[in-house]
């Protein structure tokens, strides 16, 4: 009998490969439950997909969000992170030095969902400046066509109850403002006719969702280059926060948290030439399910740091005195990361 005496080098290396393919079929099964459908084309559009993993159809009588499209797969089967696949992507980079892969699959299941804060962090020490580093200088030049708009764009979460915002809603938001405070020279209070006579940018873009769905709109607004050219930041201001009129307390059937939706992004990313606040979708007012009277777009991000129903913006130093400290709503409650670049 002939003894193969591999070297240790080939060993680790097949050792390790094993590894990460296991545990990027699982971190790819957690991202299919949160979109159980796979589609040949960017539009996504309901009942063009070429293959699905679930039983649920869209009902034609009520709204039917993205999020309503979520199914949850067995811990031991799929990565956990149903709340967060933002968190399941990053647990690959984390766990690539361990060792045993037994072990290693008990110890960040059981890890992931009896410690989701610390799994964020932890991740997200390793994964987020190397994200920056590489891919944080990236602008956003879209240009799709007409053609290329999608005849069918999702809808994530649903819009703001309070009495408030329907009031506005009825009045096709007439007496809206919106005020723009914080760290900056010249604080503002801008109604929507403000920013509508204010130069106006129009772009087709295609909307990443982080539930692994896309989209191509054509978005019409006010670059936040301009905004910020009239409110004038102070040297002190990091990063801008958005809140919304959106309190996922009583909007959400299932809510995964409590309060008001807000999210944060860099100063950097309100230089980018497409970053804007919209108004318009496709030519028309911005409908109240994608955000009216005003969103954000960074295209350069996930959908999900896009924040809608925005009623106010604040020029802060630090994140972390908000909410839970952890740079948006969804990173509090549902731990994603506040590093949201494609």
């Amino acid at each position: 009998m002939i003894t193969l005496e591999y070297p240790l080098w080939l060993r680790a290396t097949h050792f390790f490969n094993f590894l990460l393919l296991s545990l990027l079929v699982r971190s790819g099964l957690e991202i299919l439950s949160a979109h159980p459908r796979l589609y040949w084309n960017d539009h996504c559009t309901p009942g063009s997909e070429w293959l699905k993993f679930t039983k649920k159809q869209r009902p034609r009588d009520r709204l039917w969000a993205a999020s309503d499209e979520e199914s949850s797969f067995p811990s031991a089967i799929a990565l956990p992170g149903h709340e967060g696949p933002h968190l399941t992507r990053a647990l690959l980079v984390w766990l690539s030095g361990l060792t045993g892969i037994l072990i290693i699959h008990v110890v960040t299941t059981v890890c992931s969902r009896r410690r989701p804060r610390f799994v964020q962090k932890a991740t997200q020490s390793i994964t987020d400046p190397l994200r920056t580093l590489l891919f944080g200088h990236e602008i956003s030049t879209q240009h799709y066509s007409h053609a290329d708009i999608s005849p069918y764009f999702w809808v994530n979460g649903r819009p703001p109850k309070q009495e408030s915002y329907l009031a506005m809603a009825r009045e096709q938001f007439a007496n809206y403002s919106l005020e723009v405070s914080g760290l900056v020279e010249r604080p503002l209070r801008l109604t929507l006719t403000d920013i509508r006579t204010m130069p106006k940018q129009t772009q087709i873009t295609k909307h990443c969702c982080i539930q692994d769905w896309s989209g191509v709109a054509k978005w019409g607004g006010v670059s936040l280059h301009h905004i910020l050219g009239l409110c004038h930041p102070l040297p002190a201001a990091r990063y801008i926060a958005f809140y919304a009129f959106d309190n996922k307390s009583t909007s959400e059937p299932h809510a995964q948290g409590p309060g008001y939706f807000y999210g944060t992004i860099g100063l950097e990313l309100a230089e980018d030439p497409q970053t804007i606040l919209a108004y318009e979708m496709n030519g028309q007012p911005l409908p109240i399910l994608h955000g009216a009277p005003l969103r954000l777009r960074v295209e350069t991000q996930l959908g999900f740091a896009m924040v809608k129903y925005i009623r106010a913006i604040e020029f802060i130093e630090d994140y972390k005195t908000i909410g839970q400290g952890q740079g948006g709503w969804r990173e509090d409650y549902q731990y994603f990361s506040q590093e949201a670049g494609i």
